[in-house]
């Protein structure tokens, strides 16, 4: 069969985005790949049948390509409408869609006026921390996460955050703190004690003559263990050739055995995540049913990391409360359609009567909590 590629480039802040669409015959898919500068950023693979004819193919790689392209343009003309927009709260949301992108500078700025409209905002100041981790500069990181860490304590994400920071700037010992106090906040926080063994492996393999290193090294393995126990990506593969270099006192080698689990299981956190808030930026204003479930699943995930973040108990409350709306709607048009069949039908009229009057009174009320929100 033959191999149909499409290709498209956007500009935007002098850079070049490069939008790549191609089927592979060998094995069946169709892969969209996005790259800034020359740089592979993203990459969606979807199947196709083998013995698709080529015609439906063909149709399958347009179609394909026109999703990944209408998505960056609509994101692309978001984050240029944010940037006059009052509502810190959107603007946090695009940064991060943009983040996750690996738009690193227009992701900076959005979340940076988010935190001049509002200093207190620490989802966008820890957002904006991981954006200066990602550009290379520690030092505004190291001081947006501390800052968000100062303002929620009890937030293990954070203090996981400011753990990362720390260890890349090479102090292990306050990195080891951070992450021992994000797993004492959740302690089924697989990621903190994965960056809790790697925090631990690489302060020993910093001074490997210090008598204690036997005891840090068996620290650092059980903090490995505990996270591939909790989370079996953790344990894929080389992880145990970690483990094994480990006990041999292998540093270097354990280390770039964990490095590459912790970079793909950082890599699938990346491509989930780019994936919701992409559909939770471009699709607000419709509120899919299915996108107010993603809502719902990501936000119990990360509340059971994190049981203390209020910020997103409440959202979780309002995003209840939005299903529940759209499923009552949905019980007035199934009514509705009953009339249609059996105009008669007089339980199904009262019925009806009675859920159109209460569903106002629920938009009405679920207009006053998102305003107040």
């Amino acid at each position: 069969m033959e191999t149909f590629r499409i290709n498209s480039k956007l500009k935007e802040n002098e850079k070049e985005i490069l939008i790549q669409t191609a089927n592979n015959p060998s094995e069946g898919t169709i892969s969209s790949s996005i790259y800034i500068d020359g740089v592979l950023t993203d990459m969606y693979m979807l199947p196709h049948p083998l013995e698709e004819n080529p015609d439906r193919v063909m149709s399958l790689v347009k179609e394909t390509h026109g999703i990944r392209k209408e998505e960056l343009e609509a994101l692309l003309a978001a984050y240029r409408s944010a940037m006059s927009s009052s509502d810190a709260k959107l603007i946090c949301k695009l940064g991060q869609a943009l983040f996750y992108k690996r738009l690193f500078a227009e992701a900076k700025e959005l979340l940076r006026s988010a935190i001049t409209l509002d200093p207190e905002f620490h989802a966008a100041r820890q957002a904006l921390a991981k954006v200066e981790m990602e550009l290379g500069n520690l030092e505004g990181a190291l001081e947006h996460a501390a800052e968000s860490a100062r303002q929620c304590p009890r937030y293990a994400d954070y203090r996981k955050t400011l753990g990362e920071i720390l260890m890349m700037n090479g102090d292990f010992a306050n990195a080891v703190n951070e992450f021992q106090d994000a797993v004492k906040i959740n302690l089924y926080y697989a990621e903190a004690y994965y960056n809790l063994g790697l925090a631990i492996l690489k302060s020993v393999k910093g001074r490997p003559h210090e008598h204690t290193a036997p005891n840090l090294l068996g620290r650092s393995r059980d903090a490995f263990n505990k996270a591939a126990m909790i989370d079996s990506q953790y344990a894929a593969s080389p992880f145990d050739q970690g483990i094994k270099a480990l006990e041999g006192a292998q540093l270097n080698k354990a280390l770039e055995h964990f490095e590459a689990v912790s970079k793909r299981a950082k890599e699938k956190h990346r491509s989930e995540q780019s994936t919701f808030f992409m559909r939770f930026v471009i699709m607000r204003d419709a509120a899919a049913d299915e996108l107010i479930e993603d809502r719902i699943k990501y936000l119990e995930k990360e509340i059971a990391k994190n049981p203390s973040y209020v910020d997103l108990q409440s959202e979780l409350g309002q995003c209840y409360l939005e299903q529940a709306r759209k499923n009552w709607r949905k019980g007035v048009e199934q009514y509705r359609k009953t009339l249609e069949l059996h105009p008669g039908f007089g339980s199904a009229r009262r019925c009806l009567d009675e859920a159109e009057r209460h569903y106002g009174e629920l938009c009405h009320s679920l207009e006053k909590i998102v305003s107040r929100s």
